[in-house]
């Protein structure tokens, strides 16, 4: 299946149950539920700029653009992931919990992130 037709459909899935989801949701421990996807993206992005950095100087631009193209996956991941954790925070302040710090982080990484894949475009 297609990677945008794939996306798609998860993020139907995502918007279409996250407030039957968030019910579920321990709210007190968002902050740090999904901490592994975090980590298992940032390792992924490094190993992608250690791959890039280990280019040699005579690198064509296929080399680089395979690189990049794997940089773009990972990073829509991420950015993903942090979109899906504001929703969930939004969820639960609506519960009456305050997830103004949460919230906070994850729109600055979040930010980040969106920043990071520009050259994706």
């Amino acid at each position: 299946m297609h990677a945008c037709k794939t996306l798609a459909i998860t993020a139907l899935l995502v918007l279409t149950g996250s407030a039957a989801f968030a019910e579920g949701i321990d709210c007190k421990t968002i902050g740090t539920a999904y901490d592994d996807l975090f980590v298992d993206g940032t390792a992924r992005v490094d190993a992608i700029v250690k791959q890039f950095k280990a280019l040699p100087a005579g690198a064509n631009e296929q080399q680089r653009d395979a690189i990049r193209k794997n940089f773009c996956v990972v990073g829509g991941e991420i950015i993903g992931l942090y979109k899906f954790m504001r929703a969930l925070a939004n969820d639960c302040s609506k519960q009456g919990m305050a997830m103004g710090n949460v919230i906070d982080v994850v729109d600055k990484q979040l930010a980040l992130a969106q920043d990071g894949v520009k050259i994706c475009k």
